[in-house]
């Protein structure tokens, strides 16, 4: 018996629940996970990205389920990028992705994603890497990517709303407004 066909529309009901559950604060993050998502069936708790660097085979991207981790961050080369159009020109210089499953060595065992621009030379490290996917650059910069986007920032804006957080609600809408 088959089971249940996920559609597009159940990922994003299912991505904005998590959102508001894990509180995570940033559409862009919500954005990137959800095209991953889109790719794998291995996302189904909270997830954070903590960190985006283009250095030759290592992570361009982590996502954790570790709610310990530090603060949502963007980086490239030491520099701060909170935009979607400063990431995307970034991650648009790469052919392909390569999505890592990573199983760290701790008790009890936790794993993250690491995606890389490069099929990267598998180290000795503590754990199990498994490459799981193959990603073309191009599924990822769509304008279903955009309308996510767009989604993820009213999680945002109905949360400053029902915090009745004046400042936080009118600044966002004014970013809403831009991207929209």
């Amino acid at each position: 018996m088959l089971g249940k066909i996920i559609t597009a529309k159940d990922k994003t009901k299912n991505l904005l629940h998590y959102a508001k559950e894990y509180e995570v604060k940033d559409p862009l993050t919500l954005g990137l996970i959800f095209r991953l998502w889109s790719e794998l069936d291995v996302i189904n708790k909270g997830v954070y990205l903590h960190d985006l660097t283009l250095i030759t085979g290592e992570p361009l991207l982590v996502i954790s389920h570790n709610q310990r981790a530090e603060p949502t961050r963007l980086t490239y080369r030491g520099k701060k990028y909170d935009e979607l159009n400063s990431i995307i020109e970034i991650l648009a210089s790469c052919e392909k992705f390569y999505i890592y499953l990573v199983f760290t060595g701790s008790d009890p065992p936790q794993w993250h994603l690491e995606v890389c621009e490069q099929n990267p030379y598998i180290r000795a490290i503590p754990g199990l890497k498994r490459l799981i996917a193959e990603v073309v650059q191009q599924s990822l910069f769509n304008e279903e990517f955009k309308k996510i986007y767009r989604e993820a920032f009213m999680v945002l804006i109905d949360s400053a709303l029902a915090a009745g957080d004046r400042e936080q609600f009118m600044n966002l809408t004014k970013e809403w407004k831009i991207i929209a």
